[in-house]
This record gives structure tokens, C-alpha cells and sequence, in this order.
């Protein structure tokens, strides 16, 4: 255990040591570095999330691959988290059109999906 409880994303004991180590201890200390590490980067590269549920999909007639992928916001309450995204971002769209067959693969019909936006440099 630390001493400096003021430390901003803890620490965690790594030397020796003569008990056997507390395995949900451990687990613990660790889940709070990762915590941590993830509102540290959050705070560091600001992005703005939503969450969107693929609604259809449909073939273009100018290519025999390319796909249009149409999103809206998730604006249902069935969960807490929707509930959240849902008074956040109550409407919104997305339109893409996919030519990259992984990419395409990737998407499944009446799923959802986050929507991650940062600046681009």
C-alpha cells in the first residue's frame, strides 16, 4: 500500500514480498491505474461521443461494391446508458458509403455503434 494517498493515479506495491500476493487486490490497484490513464488521455485528446444504431444498408448503382450505411442517434431508454446518450444527443444522422469489403463486414444491421469525434490535426 502507498504512503502519498495525494498521488494522482495511485501506486501499486512491486517488490518482494513475504505473503501470499492479494490477487483482488491487485486487480483493484490496477483497474484504478487504468481509470486514471483513461481520464488523463481523455482529458488530453478531447473528443465527443455518440452512440448510433445502423438502420439500413444499400447498394449504389455506380459501383458494385460500395455500400451506403445510414446511422441514427440511439434515442431509446431501455438501458441507463442509452437513457444518457439519449438526453445528450436525442437526434442525429450518419450517411457513409463503404467500398472496403472488411470495413462492410464489419457492420451489422440494427446494432450499435459509438461515434468517436476529435479534432484532426
Amino acid at each position: 500500500m502507498c504512503g502519498n494517498t495525494e498521488h494522482p493515479i495511485g501506486c501499486m506495491w512491486l517488490g518482494p514480498t513475504h505473503q501470499a500476493p492479494d490477487y483482488a487486490e491487485i486487480n483493484r490497484q490496477t483497474n484504478e491505474l487504468v481509470e486514471a490513464a483513461r481520464r488523463a488521455l481523455q482529458k488530453e485528446q478531447q473528443m465527443v461521443r455518440g452512440k448510433f444504431t445502423l438502420q439500413s444498408v444499400a447498394k449504389v448503382s455506380w459501383s458494385p461494391t460500395a455500400q451506403v450505411f445510414k446511422f441514427g442517434a440511439v434515442h431509446d431508454t431501455v438501458t441507463e446508458e442509452n437513457s444518457r446518450f439519449a438526453k445528450y444527443t436525442p437526434s442525429g444522422q450518419l450517411e457513409m458509403t463503404v467500398d472496403n469489403p472488411p470495413a462492410q463486414e464489419f457492420f451489422e444491421l440494427g446494432k450499435n455503434y459509438y461515434l468517436d469525434f476529435s479534432k484532426a490535426e
